[in-house]
């Protein structure tokens, strides 16, 4: 069966179509770290979710502050 976004099947297990609220800042931020690390915005939630991510999004964010604290 062809997957209908062009997105190759993985060998994880099935995902479920969820809604999420999330404000319009979250939602720059989810996209812009999933970008950094080269993943979709769902890989990044589901990598949170397992645990799998967590030193990734600390270096981030390390790197945005001081990013932001020399730009200040």
């Amino acid at each position: 069966m062809t997957n209908k976004r062009g997105r190759p099947k993985s060998a994880r297990e099935n995902a479920k179509n969820v809604s999420l609220m999330i404000t319009p800042k979250g939602w720059k931020l989810l996209q812009s770290q999933a970008q950094q690390l080269g993943i979709t915005r769902s890989e990044l939630v589901e990598r949170f979710a397992r645990g799998k991510i967590q030193e990734n999004l600390s270096q981030l964010a390390e790197e945005r502050f001081l990013g932001e604290s020399f730009a200040n």
